[in-house]
């Protein structure tokens, strides 16, 4: 692992998402405040009695935020960050609502304009994630991925910065797994 790899390009994602989160701070704020009420709806209608109280027992905001294990490098599992676009609905077996009846309006507004992925800088400043590079997919995802599909580093495909909406996840996994090699970046 040459000296790019192993060093600078680390202290870039550190740096660069730093100043990001800094300058779209504001914009944070007011998504997550947007998001906690617009996701508190579930607090006011499940049926299992969940939701957060607030003081005085009234109930409270909803999550703005959501978590997920995903598969980072050298498969080492992680929490990543996002904002929450979807209430906790249930149906009266306690099972979760369809995703489109629980996508708030603000929810699919913050997805389309991916301010939903914002957070994610987050677990780039951690050292989680890199701000190119493979999309973390699902942990159940990671029994199909070869020692060297894990190993390999250092390349973006095209819906990694641009499409990532478009493109079914099949297709992401195929095409993260299988990279031309001169796509791969050596020192």
């Amino acid at each position: 692992m040459g000296m790019y790899k192993s060093f600078f390009k680390r202290i870039i994602d550190f740096c660069i998402a730093l100043v990001a989160l800094i300058v779209i701070s504001p914009l944070l704020l007011v998504v997550t405040i947007w998001l906690a009420i617009a996701n508190s709806r579930s607090c006011r209608t499940s049926p299992t009695g969940g939701g957060r109280r607030g003081v005085g027992g009234r109930r409270g905001l909803g999550a703005a935020f959501f978590f997920q294990e995903r598969p980072g490098k050298d498969a080492k599992i992680f929490k990543v960050i996002k904002f929450k676009t979807m209430t906790d609905e249930r149906d009266a077996n306690g099972e979760l609502l369809p995703d489109e009846q629980r996508l708030t309006k603000v929810g699919r507004f913050v997805r389309s304009t991916s301010i939903d992925e914002l957070p994610q800088l987050i677990n780039v400043l951690k050292g989680d994630m890199a701000l190119i590079g493979p999309r973390p997919l699902l942990v159940k995802y990671l029994p199909l991925y070869s020692k060297e599909q894990i190993d390999s580093q250092g390349y973006a495909l095209p819906y990694h910065t641009d499409g990532r909406w478009v493109v079914k996840v099949g297709v992401r996994f195929n095409a993260d797994t299988h990279v031309p090699e001169e796509w791969i970046f050596k020192e």
